[in-house]
């Protein structure tokens, strides 16, 4: 069994909001994500590993979307409106991710740099641009789309967990 916290769910009712309406601050990790406080309840590992597994997924794709927002907003050709819906849903993603993350004890800190040393590797072991590489973003991408339309029905699987036990 994994010890979770006892977090707010207000939090998480707060991060259910419409992706693409909520603002939160892009500097979120500088600032919230070394921060891991201590577990106190018993969870199940099985539900622990689900809630973890879309905490993850948040992460993953909330990076991918900073840096597709980053990429766009250096295209004059797109609105700056569409850079800002991105912006968004990277920061929601990696707030989300954080909450959940928190909860459980770990730190956002260590699991972000986690995700870039891995994601270093294979930029490395293919070049940085490769065709295969480029076929890797493409399917990241789809996977984030993915997450992104399923959000609000993955945070409340979440926001059950936590609730639950």
């Amino acid at each position: 069994m994994l010890l979770l916290r006892q977090v707010s769910i207000g939090a998480l009712i707060l991060l259910g909001v419409q992706l693409q309406v909520m603002a939160l601050p892009s500097e979120w990790l500088a600032e919230n994500g070394s921060s891991t406080i201590e577990p106190t309840t018993e969870v199940p590992e099985g539900f622990a590993a689900i809630a973890l597994s879309i905490a993850d997924s948040f992460l993953q794709c909330g990076v991918y979307y900073q840096y597709t927002a980053r990429g766009m907003g250096n295209n004059s050709n797109i609105a700056r409106d569409t850079v800002s819906v991105v912006e968004n849903n990277a920061d929601i993603l990696l707030q989300s991710a954080d909450v959940v993350y928190r909860a459980f004890g770990l730190s956002t800190r260590e699991k972000y740099d986690a995700f870039m040393a891995q994601a270093n590797r294979i930029v490395a072991a293919y070049g940085p641009h490769s065709e295969q590489l480029s076929a890797l973003i493409y399917q990241r991408g789809q996977v984030c789309s993915g997450v992104v339309s399923s959000y609000e029905e993955r945070l409340g699987e979440v926001r059950f967990i936590l609730e639950n036990y």
